[in-house]
């Protein structure tokens, strides 16, 4: 299982190592063709890789409003039943705002 859990971590860290830059290609080149994805902000489930490189598109022109953007990954974990895996952590954000030191953007779990 620990090798199972270097695997993920190593993939979603390449994925966030890209998003933290707004840079979505990260997460869509592991999705599969066939993707389907909730979002609470759309009206409805987005499917397809195509329908979510067109969903993430914008985020390409936006600005980041601070500098020296990083994450911490906490306690990652993997489950495993037959083919399915499921990786989880919590994500805490850092930038560094303009005139001010470091200071956590905000934390998520995934």
């Amino acid at each position: 299982m620990d090798h199972l859990l270097d695997e993920l971590v190593k993939l979603e860290r390449g994925a966030l190592d890209r998003w933290i830059t707004l840079d979505p290609e990260g997460y869509l080149s592991l999705y599969d063709p066939d993707v389907t994805y909730f979002d609470p902000t759309a009206e409805a489930r987005i499917d397809g890789r195509e329908a979510m490189r067109t969903r993430l598109a914008p985020m390409k022109e936006l600005r980041l409003p601070f500098t020296s953007p990083r994450y911490e990954m906490i306690g990652a974990s993997v489950q495993q039943v037959g083919e399915a895996a499921v990786l989880t952590f919590n994500l805490v954000n850092y930038g560094t705002m303009p005139g001010e030191g470091e200071r956590q953007d905000r934390a998520c779990r995934r």
